[in-house]
């Protein structure tokens, strides 16, 4: 009797588990159907409102499976979108509930949906603004990009969503590398429309690459500065610019940087951890390169 209660409550358990799962499987594509309509196929207020119900919809669909990582990957990239729809200082909320989500994620499973939290925590950090206003912060975007293309370095959503960022950085080169990785995924069958459009928006990205690298030399330019609020801003500048910029925060990785021979200009910060901006500029008299050397004081030498 004890071997057939066992037995029939194992057989219970696991149909009842098999039953949770694809509950939650048919949860997730209806929520993935909704936003990939509501995300471009709809406009202004119908956006908004669309919006609106589905992340009502995915945060129910968390409530009900919150120890699965991908409830809370879906629930993230809702209101992320919601807040990139809604727009203005308005949205900053939206975009702190869906970093927090994404977090939760990743402390659940970071692997889940093939790492898509890292990119989708990644597009969060380089689009919302930075201190004092919002969280966003470029050296952690990079950072998460690299870790998502270690789970998916094929995937569709995160090469587009890298390639645009660094599109955004200027840098074109690799912005085209990733934009070809990303159209060369193809259409899933699973994510049809969804991927229909994330085509279209590649193409029309990989155009404008297409056109920044035909149009002007890029220069490529090394940014020597350990104040790591003055480099973001910096950085960002430049990149909107059009040049190609690397960041170095010591003298000794600035060196190093500079080895590869493909800098042609250098700004340099007198003050640094481990000596100052005259022992590069030094370096660069002594090799006898073509690269110009800039304190940020506006000084040239």
């Amino acid at each position: 009797m004890y071997k057939f209660t066992l037995a029939f409550y194992l057989i219970l358990t696991s149909v009842f588990a098999t039953a949770v799962h694809a509950d939650e499987a048919q949860d997730l594509t209806d929520i993935q159907q909704k936003w990939a309509i509501a995300n471009y196929e709809l406009e202004d207020d119908a956006q908004i409102d669309a919006f609106t119900q589905l992340s009502e919809q995915s945060a129910l669909f968390v409530k009900n499976y919150p120890s699965s990582a991908q409830t809370h990957i879906w629930n993230g990239i809702v209101l992320a979108s919601f807040a990139g729809a809604k727009g203005g200082l308005g949205a900053l909320g939206l975009a702190k509930e869906a970093k927090a989500s994404l977090e939760n994620a990743l402390s659940i499973d970071g692997t889940a949906l093939n790492g898509s939290a890292y990119a989708s925590l990644a597009t969060l950090y380089s689009k919302v603004p930075g201190w004092p206003i919002g969280f966003g912060d470029d050296d952690k975007a990079e950072k998460l990009f690299k870790q998502a293309l270690a789970f998916n370095l094929e995937g569709i959503d995160t090469n587009y969503l890298y390639g645009e960022y660094l599109y955004d950085e200027g840098d074109y080169k690799q912005a085209k590398a990733r934009l070809l990785a990303a159209q060369a995924a193809g259409i899933r069958d699973t994510r049809a429309k969804a991927d229909k459009y994330r085509q279209q928006a590649i193409s029309q990205l990989l155009a404008k690459v297409d056109k920044k690298l035909k149009d002007k030399h890029i220069m490529h330019l090394l940014l020597v500065e350990d104040d790591h609020l003055v480099a973001q801003g910096l950085i960002r500048s430049l990149r909107q610019e059009g040049y190609s910029v690397e960041h170095s925060g010591t003298v000794k990785h600035a060196l190093e940087c500079l080895s590869s021979g493909e800098i042609e200009l250098v700004i340099l910060d007198l003050g640094l951890p481990d000596g100052d901006g005259s022992q590069v500029l030094k370096h660069i008299k002594a090799q006898k390169s073509n690269t110009s050397g800039y304190f940020n004081c506006s000084r040239q030498y």
